[in-house]
């Protein structure tokens, strides 16, 4: 008897060792958020798919290698790639969130898609007295070279990559203010004030001036007018007789968005320069210039636009003589302006 009892125990152990060989190894399946467990999950090894059960456990076949790789898809859930030998395996599931919807102002101008190295500047919210003008602003930006001749009030061009300033197409609104024929345009003219942003082109540009922009272009758009009431107002004084002083108001009215702005700027400049045995004060370096302008916009529908823009430039300054002796310095007083100009 005790001999067929112990029979009986090797022949169960047996069958329990058999039936779990053939099962091989299982893997469950849980929801990362709710721990769960997920039924229905199709396991899938080249052209064979299992599921998973209501306890979300799945068993592979037996002599399953524990380096074969299976594609893991339920509905709702991400797709996954595990290994035969994981035994717990935690889907994401795919959560859809609202619509969102960002709303805003476009840019004024698109940067026409060209392959150069463009820089975006807003000109009107950099204006006050140590930059007053589109020359003086463009001193600060990387990979220009703005070409002073002279002090304060003297000719300002653009120069980009090397190339000459009648290289460097400079537009307001689209419309070029130079070529190679007229030669470069002075920034110094260029109001702050009267002037929104500014799209400045490392490169030649097909679109901005074709062979007279193998440098690159500077293309500026007028200020842009807005609904609601705005001013700015800045001065500022420096030595040698230097004095600007400019700003801006925005006055809307019955529909019409308008602005006048204006800038003045005048300076000596007598200052001292130094030779060996020589300490002169340089004359005929002074200046005077006023800029003066009003812009209008009104919108009769959304696809009617009316606007105007008058603009007033006064520029008087001196040309001196490079600085080479006393008699030449005689020679720029006897040509020179003088406190005239103010």
């Amino acid at each position: 008897m005790a001999r067929l009892i112990h029979i009986k125990k090797i022949l169960i152990s047996l069958l329990l060792f058999t039936n779990l060989a053939l099962a091989g190894s299982c893997i469950q399946f849980r929801d990362i958020w709710s721990l769960q467990p997920l039924a229905d999950v199709r396991v899938i090894a080249d052209k064979d798919t299992l599921f998973s059960d209501s306890s979300g456990v799945v068993c592979l076949g037996k002599g399953t290698e524990a380096g074969v790789r299976f594609t893991i898809v339920k509905a709702g859930y991400f797709k996954e790639r595990i290994s035969a030998s994981q035994r717990l395996v935690w889907l994401t599931p795919i959560d859809a969130a609202d619509e969102i919807v960002a709303s805003g102002k476009s840019l004024r101008s698109s940067t026409m898609g060209l392959p150069a190295h463009v820089t975006r500047i807003a000109a009107q919210a950099a204006a006050s007295g140590v930059n007053a003008n589109m020359g003086e602003l463009l001193k600060g930006i990387s990979g220009v070279q703005l070409k002073t001749y002279g002090a304060g009030g003297q000719l300002q061009t653009i120069s980009v990559r090397g190339m000459s300033a009648a290289q460097t197409q400079v537009s307001l609104d689209g419309v070029p203010l130079n070529n190679l024929q007229l030669g470069s345009v002075d920034l110094g003219l260029l109001d702050l004030n009267a002037l929104g942003d500014a799209l400045l082109y490392r490169g030649g540009s097909l679109y901005l001036g074709g062979s007279g922009a193998i440098g690159g272009a500077l293309n500026i758009h007028t200020a842009e007018l807005n609904s609601r009431f705005a001013y700015h107002l800045y001065y500022q004084r420096a030595p040698w007789g230097n004095e600007v002083f400019g700003g801006y108001v925005q006055i809307p009215l019955l529909g019409l968005r308008q602005q006048i702005s204006f800038s003045r700027g005048y300076g000596t400049n007598n200052y001292s320069a130094l030779k060996p045995n020589q300490n002169l004060r340089l004359l005929n370096r002074d200046f005077s210039r006023w800029n003066g302008q009003y812009q209008a916009e009104y919108d009769f529908s959304d696809q009617l636009n009316a606007s105007v823009l008058f603009l007033q430039t006064k520029n008087n300054r001196g040309a001196p003589k490079p600085f080479i002796s006393a008699q030449a310095e005689g020679g720029n007083k006897a040509s020179g302006y003088g406190s005239e100009l103010k």
